[in-house]
């Protein structure tokens, strides 16, 4: 059986990620910062193995968490969903309130990248079938 970790898997895109992975049979890690969420979305699935991974990606700490996890016990698909979002309409959204969500954006995915991507990879190699999935995601209300 084939296990995916997705990142950003509380809501949107990451969430609809583990419902079709979990429906086609992967077993599933959940990684995102709000547990509550994490674990409804847990209790959705049914028929596989499910690992709720609360990680603020934003962080050494949540990132370093995530690539432990990784090292113990590779995937072998790494869904990088994690996103932002930035409340209210873009059209009111000053420069700098949008500078500043991609900056976000960056700090999630550059060091998710290199940091547990390093980590996957020898993980996928040891692997028949291994993929990585990079959503970048900046929502905007």
């Amino acid at each position: 059986m084939s296990v995916a970790l997705i990142t950003g898997a509380s809501s949107g895109l990451g969430a609809e990620f583990a419902r079709q992975l979990a429906r086609e049979g992967s077993d599933v890690v959940l990684v995102a910062r709000d547990t509550q969420r994490l674990e409804a979305l847990s209790r959705e699935l049914s028929g596989v193995a499910v690992e709720v991974l609360p990680a603020d990606l934003t962080t050494v700490a949540g990132r370093e968490l995530v690539a432990a996890r990784l090292a113990k016990d590779p995937v072998d698909l790494l869904v990088n969903n994690a996103g932002t979002g930035l409340a209210g309409e873009f059209w009111t959204a000053s420069p700098e309130e949008l500078q500043r969500q991609l900056d976000r954006v960056t700090s999630l995915l550059t060091p998710i990248l290199t940091i547990v991507i390093g980590v996957v990879v020898g993980g996928l190699i040891l692997s028949v079938i291994g993929a990585i999935v990079s959503v970048n995601e900046l929502a905007l209300q």
